[in-house]
């Protein structure tokens, strides 16, 4: 009968000692999901935010382009009266 105790003690013990490892790793693997997931989060913000400055350089480009062939034009036009 007592060495029915220490066994189931020693087993109990072991089962914990399981436990604990496995809730160890499994919160190390969580942290380094939500650590991945922030990562993930600031490169897409920094993605978008690279993508609306590509725009509006875009945009710009197309603006001055419109003017200096407006400004070629009105040359142009100039030079032949």
């Amino acid at each position: 009968m007592k060495n029915d105790l220490e066994e189931f003690k020693k087993l109990e013990k072991l089962a914990l000692r399981k436990v604990r490892l496995q809730s160890i790793i499994l919160g190390s693997a969580a942290v380094i999901t939500v650590l991945f997931m922030i990562y993930g989060v600031t490169q897409k913000i920094e993605a978008d935010r690279q993508s609306d400055l590509r725009y509006e350089i875009e945009l710009t480009s197309q603006k001055e382009i419109l003017i200096l062939k407006e400004q070629l034009a009105q040359c142009q036009s100039e030079k032949n009266k």
